[in-house]
């Protein structure tokens, strides 16, 4: 297995590729294993026909041993490189909360990647994606999304799907409940955000009444926001000509990429020191794994939460964008598609269509997601879909030295079970991607030089996404 384990690894090594991704596209896709629930519900590597694999430590270890170090970092990152000096903790920022969403932090980052056009095989506009943490638990509690730059509605479709459950979340975005295991919701008091062009001041100008901006990071200081700059993806930083991947996934596909990636990260992450003596033993007990789904479900059975919960009507009215659209005989057009409902028809609403002149309704819509629109009819708000023509504490620290080193050994029994869980977990989230979408997770092709600004087809398509000059139709 060692030969094995070598000749894999120089298969797949190469600029950007982690010891971490190549161990689960080799168990994947050498070893065939596949990723299942085991006896506790925690995500695990198994094969088939029950034949030996390795794991990542196992792994690693030949990898390092056979290869040296040195060697796999020259794979990674072009050329080996040490960091001239190391940056100072300035300390553990989760230390003084204890409740879910006491403290929230916000940013947003551009995929690297650049989406391609619906219609054609050029470039669009890079896809940016807003993100809040949970300081106490480290989980994602919500993500939003703009095309082309950081802008408050990001922010705000970011605070929606905080508010809103899940399982809504997944049908507005067209992914299958299944496939997006998300327990988190809930809204926070306030949050901590950056100086970005979006981040406070185009957010703060509608929501700042409802939740306060509590801080605003210094610029450039990754450390003031650790936990949500820690959850971004990263990429491998290269050398020489400016290239850019073109991804095989368009915008729509990308988001739903994105989102589960979000999700993907409260079952990938270990959190093991930010639990207690007392949690650590509670977790040996349940046979939890520690990551932020197990220790936001253990700390919101014990009521330790500082959410507020707002129904779903109020949280439209809150976080999505109020619109005047016109009103025809076959529903609210928005664009070039109309919107109805079984509920909506049944206000009589329509019936004012042949009385009225140029007749307008009040609405609440998100600039990604087209699927569905929210109307208010007399003071109260219906959803419609899109039709279609065709079918298609001290006391921890009081206690002797025997016990700290039983709790040791416990915590190192627990991290061992999170690596393996958080590895299977990270495969489970990629297969059920390519199950959704047909393209590899990572799909796409790298170019030479720097992106030219969408133009023609690709132009068009970028403005209808981010709906630019709007133009007022009649009926």
């Amino acid at each position: 297995m060692r030969v094995d384990i070598v000749k894999h690894y120089l298969d797949h090594c190469g600029l950007g590729k982690t010891m971490r991704w190549i161990h689960g596209t080799v168990l994947r896709e050498r070893y065939r294993c596949v990723t299942v629930p085991d006896a506790d519900g925690n995500d695990t590597w198994m094969h088939p026909e029950n034949k030996p694999f390795p794991s990542y430590g196992q792994f690693r270890f030949v990898v390092v041993d056979e290869l040296t170090l040195e060697f796999v970092q020259v794979q990674v990152y072009g050329e080996a490189r040490m960091k001239s000096k190391a940056v100072a903790n300035d300390g553990c920022q989760t230390a003084q909360y204890a409740n879910l969403l006491e403290e929230v932090q916000v940013d947003a980052y551009f995929v690297s990647e650049r989406p391609r056009s619906i219609h054609s095989s050029d470039p669009s506009e890079p896809l940016c994606v807003a993100e809040a943490v949970c300081v106490t638990s480290g989980a994602v509690v919500g993500v939003g999304f703009s095309l082309g730059s950081e802008t408050g509605e990001a922010y705000r479709s970011m605070l929606f799907c905080m508010a809103a459950p899940k399982d809504y979340i997944a049908r507005l975005y067209g992914v299958p409940t299944e496939k997006l295991p998300w327990i988190m919701q809930g809204i926070c008091a306030a949050f901590t955000s950056d100086r970005g062009p979006a981040g406070h001041r185009n957010l703060a100008d509608r929501l700042e009444q409802k939740f306060p901006v509590k801080t605003i990071a210094p610029s450039y200081d990754g450390q003031a926001k650790a936990p949500v700059e820690s959850t971004h993806p990263r990429d491998t930083r290269l050398e020489g000509a400016p290239s850019y991947v073109v991804s095989e996934l368009n915008v729509i596909q990308m988001v739903k990429r994105e989102l589960m990636r979000a999700a993907s990260r409260n079952h990938t992450k270990d959190i093991s020191r930010r639990l207690s003596d007392q949690a650590i033993r509670d977790f040996a007990s349940d046979r939890r794994v520690t990551t932020p789904h197990h220790y936001w479900d253990y700390l919101s059975k014990r009521l330790r939460t500082s959410a507020r919960q707002l129904t779903l009507e109020r949280a439209v009215r809150s976080f999505w964008t109020p619109i005047s659209l016109p009103v025809d005989r076959d529903g609210v057009k928005l664009g070039h598609r109309h919107y109805t409902s079984a509920a909506f028809k049944a206000t009589g609403y329509m019936k004012q269509v042949g009385r009225t002149t140029d007749l307008e309704i009040s609405a609440f819509t998100l600039s990604l997601v087209v699927r569905s629109i929210w109307v208010e009819v007399d003071g109260h708000l219906l959803e419609l879909e899109a039709t279609q023509r065709v079918r298609v504490g001290d006391e921890d620290r009081l206690v002797p030295l025997s016990e700290l080193e039983e709790t040791a050994d416990l915590l190192a029994t627990l991290r061992s079970r999170t690596r393996t869980s958080i590895g299977a977990a990270t495969n489970r989230a990629e297969t059920d991607f390519e199950e959704i979408t047909g393209i590899p997770w990572s799909a796409g092709q790298r170019h030479g030089g720097a992106p030219k600004k969408p133009s023609g087809t690709s132009a068009h398509e970028v403005n209808v996404l981010k709906r630019r000059k709007p133009r007022k139709i009649a009926a």
